[in-house]
């Protein structure tokens, strides 16, 4: 696996974190110096295209305001490591259920051929294929969003009674914008939504 490619793969993965975000994550928490190199990636990719978020909230804050979500969502809860993503992908594949992209809205036609290209065929983690066109599981979409999602509760154990067994006003408002988008991105013509 080529350097550039583990880069990539990390980015889609972990990357783009908005930047309050991060400086959140780095109060609670600094990286051990061997990783301060990815760390640096990590929070400039998020600089990079904070003003495409600004400017996806702004195009589309009348249809997120307008947005009404089906009744009964499909939400795959369970625990790591247990098979959840490939049910996930699998659960994805039919034809009337709406999932979230793999990479930004705005940015997804524009990069997607590149990503084609430079993604390596399976997740560095755990060796589960992958690509761009792939659905992203919500919490991916979530942890670039806020703190407060499960994943910072795992990484911050301190968080873990906050965030694992309870919610916050925050990680239920970003959750349900995330869910919109999610549902205007891919909710023309279905009738379900995948979480």
């Amino acid at each position: 696996m080529a350097g550039g490619d583990l880069l990539v793969d990390r980015l889609v993965a972990g990357g783009f974190l908005r930047p309050a975000v991060l400086l959140r994550g780095l109060q609670l928490r600094r990286p051990a110096l061997s990783c301060w190199r990815v760390g640096l990636v990590m929070g400039l990719s998020g600089l990079l295209v904070e003003p495409l978020a600004w400017l996806q909230s702004w195009l589309w804050a009348r249809r997120l305001r307008k947005a009404e979500l089906p009744d009964d969502p499909i939400v795959v809860v369970c625990h790591w490591r247990c098979g959840t993503t490939y049910l996930h992908q699998l659960l994805a594949c039919h034809p009337t259920l709406a999932t979230a992209p793999q990479v930004a809205l705005l940015l997804k036609p524009w990069i997607r051929w590149d990503l084609r290209a430079r993604m390596t065929r399976q997740r560095p983690i755990d060796a589960v294929p992958w690509g761009p066109d792939d659905p992203q599981e919500d919490e991916l979409g979530l942890a670039r969003l806020t703190i407060d999602t499960n994943m910072a509760g795992m990484a911050y154990p301190w968080f873990f009674w906050r965030n694992v067994l309870g919610s916050s006003a925050a990680f239920e408002r970003h959750w349900l914008h995330f869910t919109k988008l999610t549902w205007i991105y891919d909710g023309q013509r279905k009738t379900g939504l995948l979480i």
